[in-house]
């Protein structure tokens, strides 16, 4: 069981022959659910609890993929999407962007900074595998 309340940053021990999900999100009920599922269908996967921590574990320890919450504190997902596409060791990660509101000038938003996928909360796991499986680059299994 996962303890919410801090952050965590990458383990850079994870076997490299996974392809390695980032999820950054503040709600721990999601990273669990997200983390059982996703291990469970073969992934390895690393988490943080804000935008800061998650940015850190992205630069540090480059994933083949980040699924970023959208509404977080100290720094929310838009701002942590900005920032990890203007940064060259980031801006080729594909990123899932997960929200709980679909507000259009969001939307639109996100998709102009370059996310590759919105899916609005609560999130279907089952079509989130599909969708990572679309989105990772072949040679990162």
């Amino acid at each position: 069981m996962l303890a919410g309340g801090g952050r965590r940053l990458c383990d850079e021990s994870v076997q490299l022959t996974m392809p390695r999900i980032l999820i950054v999100d503040d709600e721990p009920s999601i990273i669990q659910l997200l983390c059982l599922r996703l291990k469970a269908h073969g992934y390895a996967v690393d988490f943080a609890y804000d935008g800061p921590a998650g940015l850190e574990c992205a630069q540090a320890n480059p994933p083949d993929l980040i699924v970023l919450d959208v509404y977080m504190p100290l720094v929310n997902g838009i701002e942590t999407l900005e920032l990890l596409k203007a940064d060259e060791r980031t801006r080729h990660i594909p990123v899932v962007m997960l929200t709980g509101v679909e507000q259009p000038e969001i939307m639109r938003r996100l998709r102009e900074l370059g996310a590759d996928l919105i899916l609005i909360k609560p999130i279907d796991t089952d079509q989130l595998v599909q969708e990572l499986d679309r989105l990772l680059p072949a040679d990162s299994s």
